[in-house]
């Protein structure tokens, strides 16, 4: 019997994962302009934009859930080795699907509090405090599909690790394996 093909491919995911950490690092490399000329208005001109810290915390809180999902596909979050270099074969899968399971879950509460917050936000029209009285779902919302971008990367990594394609750093010699566990 065939196994089923999952509907979201890992390239798929991949692609959109790497897509969207393209699209956060543009927006921090606009921030450091931003913050740049920011610098420079007031030392040299004696003029602030007033809001530059503002902005700066929406761009890190929107774009922090993208580099986790990034930094999983790349398998760059922290593992530790002392003891999972020691497992071989079988129990260094089930391992990593224990891993992969505690970070998805972690994601998909991520992912709740944060529509949980953004309805709130939503219901009561809840604007920031700062002079530009953003309407705060707005950075929420991005926020929420940074938050489901990390938490369909994490269950595309469950979803290897539970059939054993390449979630070791070492791969054990499995040739269906990723290197380093990558989507």
């Amino acid at each position: 019997m065939e196994p089923e093909e999952s509907v979201v491919s890992p390239s798929v995911v991949s692609s959109i994962g790497g897509g969207f950490a393209i699209l956060s690092g543009y927006a921090f490399i606009g921030l450091s302009f931003l913050i740049v000329a920011e610098v420079a208005a007031r030392k040299l001109f004696g003029v602030s934009f007033q809001s530059v810290d503002e902005i700066s915390g929406y761009v890190v809180a929107v774009v922090s859930p993208f580099a986790f999902a990034y930094a999983l596909m790349m398998a760059a979050h922290t593992r530790i080795d002392i003891f999972y270099g020691r497992f071989r074969g079988r129990s260094k899968q089930v391992l990593d699907v224990a891993a992969c399971l505690v970070l998805a879950g972690v994601a998909a509460f991520m992912t709740r509090s944060v529509w949980q917050v953004l309805l709130i936000s939503w219901k009561f029209g809840t604007v920031s405090i700062g002079i530009l009285s953003i309407p705060l779902w707005i950075p929420q919302s991005l926020w929420f599909l940074g938050s489901i971008v990390f938490l369909a990367v994490a269950v595309v990594q469950l979803a290897m690790a539970a059939r054993g394609i390449g979630t070791a750093p070492d791969g054990d010699n499995d040739p269906n394996a990723t290197p380093n566990g990558t989507l």
